[in-house]
């Protein structure tokens, strides 16, 4: 069986201009599998007659098969074979002027040419590659002066013939360069005598003239059948995609249409295509077994074509154009998906000159979604019909969302609530917020509320205190500029009773001072009475400071009350409130109110940090009289560490302050409080409530030089400290040496600070009973302030001024001399104690050896124990801790 590839049928016949915006119709099928009359078993090549008939090569039934224009079968011709008018493959088709049919004989390697009713004429051909012959012809095409052109698939060229198959000329061979070719297929001529190849494995169409000389080319994927129209312009089965395309005649892409499928307008590898010369297309729809005829719509939709992005509520124009006529009226539909989502427009008028149009408002509750589309339908022909080319988007246009309430929630007469919403577009300004009891108006709660910004909004609602109690409410809010934007809430919410009587004030956590006037206030719903008892609570005590006073008025009610003096300061104080006709409509505050003095430490006040040497500003308030002046006081902790100051006016008008400068050599620290007092009524006081700190002073700074780490010293030599400053750290610095963490000794209280930035100190001697180590740093503290100091980053080392220089390694024998020799600086002692150690134990000990001797020589006894583990230690007698060992441990054999 031929092995499906894929063919292209050409011809030049009668065409049509086109404008560029333009669509393409189905108008009728006809064929299914088979090999009766009118059936097909993979039809490949088309070509239509200036009379309108249409010739199809049915490639596996090795005929021809020739219909009207309307799919009714006439004729047909041909079965497998060898001879004449027998085919093997026939895979394209063309007619010339006459009505002469011409066919690619496949696998016959041949042209065969008949008349129009397929009376055999002649035939040319023959397998091979040298002119005139054929590697599997595929496409052939005659021109209006009856030239036959045949696409040479295996060869790689075109071959151009007269009208009884006398050999003209050639062009191409195997490549990708201009005018060559991989595979070419297709080949139409259009009126002017310009060829067109599809060059299929190269992707491609190219144009040549007459004679073969390159013109242009434009590519796309896997061409196979071409035609071109008499007004140049060009069809191409584009095969591996399952569609035609149609260009201009210089390439510019038009118009296409078709996907892969079974259904109407679908395809599954179109090959073949030819234009008759109504201007109608017909095409080869390969594995489908069928042939589609398709019209030129007079009908185009241009807006919305694809992308855009409509807004519900949005004012949109649909915008088309028309040919011909396709009828006074048109259908508009909106399309989600391929279905009909509703009709915009049954019957709106064509417009005049050409085009028209539709004005459409997107209706606000449209579903959102980006696969839409518009389709338009003449209604006098529905096959005049045009749909958007891409799918558009209906994105969120002007809307008003209810948040809350929305639905179950309990709200309580008399309590504050916050209805809120959210928002899209531009719905105006201002809005109206009305509360439904059932599907009514139960009034309106504001008539012009702000919308609010950025997409939402909210109004604070106090629901009155005799709101009728019931389950069934909703709250609807509206744009006051367009009633259209309105929500409300999607379920119901509930309005119970709420407490007689609420505590509205004191009710969070106030602090109100003795002696001042507060007004307590409390809300009411219903009717408790006419009157109300307050009273104060502390603990489990209770006292009343109003027996009986009036409720109020409209749900709300208050009491002014002036604190005593005498009130205990606490932070535990309640305010209850009980109506005096019936004590079960009582409520008390929530949380605890406090109590605080009459004058109230402002600042420091807790969390500050004052650096030494600077000016801040001690503030307080107070009411009252609390007498001409205060006395301030200085915490750390809770134990007064200083008076500031023993008398300093009170202020005026309820508020006083004083300017303090902190000392430079205040201790830094993170436990300060201040404490001030009347100095005349010792009610009037008050502390910080948190701790503030005094941290160092950065006006000035010590660095420490040298030692800073690493560094070496013997025990006698001297040692240089050095450092630098900055600012003004004080005349005089004192100098501490540390062993870890510890202070071993002071090494001066009070020397010099230095001059021009810099300092040093000389210890001329470090003593000769300093303890070895490697763990020592130096500390230059200022004298003025200690916060101004500098340790060493790292240790450095104290070692010892007597060395054992022998024996430090080595072996001696029995018997022989052991020589014990050391070094030492400056004057550590007179004498030195000599240690010989095994091990961790001392074998012998020498006592009483002059230091300057330098050596000792002894005798190693023969009773003396072997061991490789031995060491000497030189030891000063007059300072202990000058001492010092073999580094390396020696042997007696």
């Amino acid at each position: 069986m031929f092995v499906l590839m894929a063919t292209l049928i050409l011809c030049a016949i009668p065409g049509i201009a086109t404008a560029a915006a333009e669509s393409y119709v189905f108008d009728l099928k006809w064929g299914d599998w088979g090999d009766e009359d009118g059936l097909f078993e993979w039809p490949y090549g088309i070509a239509v007659d200036n009379e309108g008939n249409v010739y199809v090569t049915d490639t596996n039934n090795n005929r021809i098969q020739k219909f009207n224009a309307t799919g009714s079968f006439i004729t047909n011709w041909g079965v497998w074979g060898y001879g004449d008018g027998q085919f093997w493959c026939p895979i394209s088709i063309s007619v010339d002027n006459e009505g002469n049919v011409y066919v690619a004989d496949w696998s016959n390697y041949r042209i065969q040419k008949f008349n129009t009713t397929g009376s055999f004429i002649t035939k040319w051909g023959g397998e091979g590659s040298g002119d005139g012959k054929f590697n599997k012809p595929y496409g052939v095409a005659v021109d209006s002066e009856e030239n036959v052109y045949v696409a040479d698939y295996y060869n790689h060229r075109i071959q151009k013939f007269n009208a009884t198959g006398a050999f003209i000329l050639k062009w191409g061979s195997y490549g990708a360069d201009d005018g060559l070719f991989n595979h070419p297929t297709g080949v139409a001529v259009d009126n002017e005598g310009n060829v067109y190849v599809s060059d299929t494995e190269n992707h491609r169409i190219q144009k040549f003239n007459a004679t073969g000389s390159f013109i242009t080319k434009w590519g796309s994927p896997g061409p196979y059948g071409i035609v071109v129209d008499n007004a140049g312009n060009v069809y191409v089965s584009d095969t591996e995609n399952h569609r035609i395309q149609k260009f201009n005649a210089t390439g510019s892409f038009i118009t296409k249409w078709g996907s892969k499928g079974s259904d109407d307008g679908e395809f599954n590898s179109p090959i073949g295509v030819a234009v008759s010369p109504a201007g109608h297309i017909y095409v080869t729809d390969c594995n489908n077994h069928r042939i589609q005829k398709f019209l030129l719509s007079p009908v185009t939709l241009v807006l919305p074509d694809g992308g855009e992005t409509w807004k519900q509520g949005s004012k949109q124009v649909i915008q088309w154009n028309y040919t011909g006529d396709p009828g006074s009226t048109v259908k508009i539909e909106l399309l989600k998906g391929v279905a009909v989502d509703h009709v915009i427009a049954n019957a709106t008028t064509l417009g005049p000159g050409g085009s028209g149009s539709f004005n459409w408002t997107v209706p606000d509750t449209q579903e959102l979604g980006s696969d839409y589309k518009i389709r338009i339908t003449s209604t006098s022909n529905p096959v005049y019909t045009d749909t958007s080319d891409a799918p558009f988007s209906i994105g969120a246009g002007v809307i008003i969302t209810m948040v809350s309430p929305d639905g179950g929630e309990t709200w309580k007469q008399g309590s504050n609530q916050v209805i809120q919403w959210n928002y899209t577009g531009d719905p105006g300004s201002t809005v109206k917020i009305e509360l439904l009891n059932g599907e009514a108006v139960d009034h309106v709660i504001a008539n012009a509320t702000s919308l609010g910004p950025g997409g939402s909004g909210s109004f604070n609602w106090t629901v009155p205190y005799n709101q009728t109690l019931g389950s069934d409410y909703k709250i609807r809010i509206t744009s006051t500029n367009n009633p259209v934007y309105t929500d409300t809430s999607d379920a119901l919410f509930s309005i119970v009773a709420g407490a007689p009587i609420t505590v509205d004030s004191p009710n969070s956590g106030e602090r109100w001072k003795q002696g001042s006037t507060q007004t307590l206030r409390w809300d009411y719903t219903g009717d408790p009475g006419p009157g109300v008892k307050i009273e104060v609570l502390k603990g489990s005590a209770v006292r009343v400071i109003a027996q009986n006073t009036t409720i109020g008025l409209d749900g709300s009610g208050s009491f002014n009350f002036t604190f005593p003096y005498s009130a205990p300061l606490a932070s535990d104080y309640l305010i209850r409130v009980t109506s005096t006709s019936n004590a079960t409509y009582t409520d008390t505050s929530d949380a605890p109110f406090s109590i605080i003095p009459p004058l109230t430490v402002l600042s420091p006040n807790g969390g500050e940090e004052w650096e030494q040497g600077t000016t801040q500003t001690i503030q307080w308030d107070y009411g009252g009289d609390p007498g001409p002046s205060v006395k301030i006081e200085a915490l750390r902790g809770d134990t007064a560490i200083a008076v500031i100051t023993p008398k300093t006016p009170v202020g005026s008008g309820g508020t006083g302050s004083m300017t303090l400068t902190l000392p430079k050599n205040a201790p830094a620290g993170t436990t300060y409080r201040l404490r001030i007092s009347s100095t005349s009524n010792p009610i009037y006081t008050d502390t910080s409530d948190a701790s503030f700190s005094v941290i160092p002073n950065t006006s000035a700074s010590i660095s420490l030089i040298s030692p800073n780490g690493g560094e070496n010293y013997l025990q006698g030599s001297p040692l240089a400290i050095n450092w630098t400053y900055t600012g003004d750290p004080g005349p005089t610095v004192k100098i501490e040496a540390l062993r870890g963490e510890a202070i071993l000794a002071v090494i001066t209280p009070a020397t010099s600070i230095g001059s021009d930035g810099q300092g040093s100190f000389i210890l001329n001697r470090l003593p000769y009973n300093t303890p070895l180590g490697s763990d020592y740093r130096i500390r230059v503290t200022s004298t003025s302030n200690t916060a101004w100091t500098d340790t060493g980053d790292d240790y450095f080392t104290i070692s010892p001024a007597i060395t054992v220089i022998s024996p430090n390694g080595g072996s001696y024998p029995l018997g022989s001399t052991l020589p014990m020799g050391w070094t030492y600086i400056g004057s550590p002692g007179a004498t030195v104690m000599i240690d010989v150690i095994k091990g961790n134990s001392t074998l012998k000990t020498i006592t009483g050896t002059p230091i300057g001797s330098r050596w000792y020589n002894v005798t190693i006894p023969a009773s003396t124990p072997t061991g490789s583990d031995y060491r000497v230690r030189v030891t000063s007698t007059t300072y202990p801790a000058c001492s010092d060992t073999s580094d390396i441990a020696f042997a007696i054999v």
